[in-house]
């Protein structure tokens, strides 16, 4: 296994817009934040989470083989539910606070970090959470600039999966 680091970040809303805006304290890395496993997944020390590397079509450890599903949020979140990747069948739609948690609005390109989840090509992904009309709306993130922002359900994005480490 190996560990690699990711900063701490603090964030502020923006209700006017219904964007949150990730500030980061610093761009310091912390070498115990992940744990990157052989099965395709990472570890989140820091939360207790565990990512698939990869978002739902993409696969192999560089994830470069495949394209991101694109699904609307209802789809998401049953592919995340029937997902079974790493001899773990418990994974599901992240809510928006663990896909915020992600965000490196220091880092070139994408704003995740790159050894964690290789080529993310910054798109959008969907989230459990629901946005500001939650009867129709999510939250989501935008990879490639950081923004956080309510979007249409049947809009599709792609997925990326998680689960709470027991």
């Amino acid at each position: 296994m190996r560990k690699i680091s990711f900063p701490v970040l603090i964030f502020a809303m923006s209700m006017v817009s219904g964007v949150v805006t990730p500030v980061h304290a610093d761009c310091n890395v912390d070498d115990s934040r992940y744990v990157v496993h052989d099965a395709g997944t990472v570890t989140d020390t820091a939360t207790g989470l565990m990512w698939k590397r990869c978002v739902q079509g993409v696969s192999t450890d560089d994830c470069s083989v495949g394209a991101g599903k694109l699904l609307i949020r209802a789809d998401a979140m049953n592919s995340a539910r029937a997902e079974e990747f790493g001899d773990f069948t418990d994974w599901r739609l992240p809510k928006i606070e663990e896909l915020q948690s992600l965000i490196v609005d220091c880092a070139s390109g994408p704003t995740i970090n790159h050894i964690a989840f290789p080529n993310t090509d910054g798109v959008t992904v969907h989230s459990v959470s629901g946005g500001m009309d939650y009867s129709t709306k999510n939250w989501i993130v935008d990879f490639g600039t950081g923004e956080i922002s309510a979007a249409d359900d049947n809009t599709e994005r792609q997925v990326r999966v998680v689960r709470t480490v027991k």
